[in-house]
């Protein structure tokens, strides 16, 4: 009897969760910005040819709802940009990057590439694309971007940019949405749908990430493994194993560039930024700077220009310049970056 009651709490109990969990995933959806993560509209990207592997779908339309409520519109090349002809007689620069040159959070006038393309009264191709690293970039550059004859190409790094160089977080799109490239490959048709339904399931998400930081925080090797802590590292060189795959990209960039001037501009992590928000990531092992002093040997090495404002935008000490959860910028952090780095790409333009 006593343990029939026991097997009976039990159920009660699973039952009594699910129906929380259900319950919490119906709040999530109709009050998104409650959500502590970002995820893509459904739709918003289709597969491509090996070494792109995705794009945006051209002539997309919308929305993003997190923390923000923003209008997706991509052009007819699959770019968050308004069409440009394929000639030009302005100032024409190519900005090729990640979620942060594609604008994540914000309306596409508050972009930092739109910014600076009133600021310095040039015309921009905004060919940021969301989990695109250097090798994407690349190809991308080679078959479609040079078709621009940008007068000036500006690769924006950020620092995960090295993870996705060595493959490790290669996408692929399943049924609306963009996963990793190894369950793509490695999953059967219906194992593949199933994952991609739980994947938008904003309640396993959130479960998922809680989780990992919990392991994180009780397990120090967790940390010290990591890509994200291994690039700041004090011994990091251009010959570190995290970097060499970067450095032969933006050699391959600078063998490719043509008369097109070339240009890295480095986008600056949060950690960076409000470095005493982050005390338990730090430790007397690493340097807050050292991405940004790698990139810089690499860029002189090629002869390539730099541009970094990391320690301008944390002297200022401005508060709120990144969204709450979402680790990109905020439509402050856009702006002030913009300034910022269009201040420094006056004297590229005016050569």
């Amino acid at each position: 009897m006593k343990h029939n009651k026991i097997i009976s709490n039990i159920i009660l109990s699973i039952f009594i969760l699910i129906i929380m969990l259900i319950l919490l995933e119906i709040f999530l959806n109709l009050f998104p910005k409650f959500t502590f993560y970002y995820i893509y509209p459904s739709e918003l990207f289709e597969n491509a040819e090996a070494p792109l592997d995705f794009r945006m779908t051209p002539n997309f339309i919308g929305k993003m709802v997190g923390e923000y409520d923003i209008d997706i519109r991509t052009n007819s090349n699959g770019l968050r940009d308004y069409e440009h002809e394929q000639t030009s007689d302005n100032f024409r620069i190519l900005a090729l990057g990640d979620s942060f040159a594609f604008g994540q959070g914000v309306d596409i006038n508050d972009t930092f590439l739109s910014i600076i393309e009133k600021q310095l009264d040039v015309e921009i191709i905004k060919a940021g694309v969301p989990a695109y690293g250097q090798d994407n970039q690349l190809h991308y550059f080679i078959t479609k971007g040079k078709n621009y004859n940008p007068d000036m190409t500006i690769i924006f790094y950020f620092l995960n940019d090295n993870e996705d160089n060595y493959g490790l977080t290669d996408r692929k799109v399943a049924y609306g949405n963009l996963i990793q490239k190894y369950r793509y490959e490695a999953l059967p048709n219906w194992k593949l749908y199933t994952y991609t339904k739980l994947f938008r399931t904003k309640t396993l998400r959130l479960i998922r990430q809680t989780f990992s930081n919990i392991a994180t925080y009780f397990d120090e090797n967790k940390k010290t493994k990591s890509f994200d802590y291994k690039v700041f590292l004090k011994s990091q060189t251009k010959e570190s194993r995290e970097w060499t795959k970067t450095a032969a990209l933006f050699k391959e960039f600078k063998k490719n560039s043509g008369n097109s001037k070339l240009l890295i501009v480095y986008v600056p992590d949060k950690k960076q930024i409000y470095p005493e928000e982050f005390k338990d990531f730090f430790d007397i092992n690493t340097d807050v700077d050292k991405p940004n002093k790698v990139l810089k040997t690499v860029a002189e090495f090629l002869n390539i220009s730099y541009i970094d404002v990391t320690k301008e935008m944390r002297n200022l000490k401005i508060s709120n310049l990144y969204f709450r959860h979402d680790p990109h910028f905020n439509e402050n952090g856009y702006k002030l970056f913009a300034i910022l780095v269009g201040n420094e790409l006056i004297k590229y333009t005016e050569d």
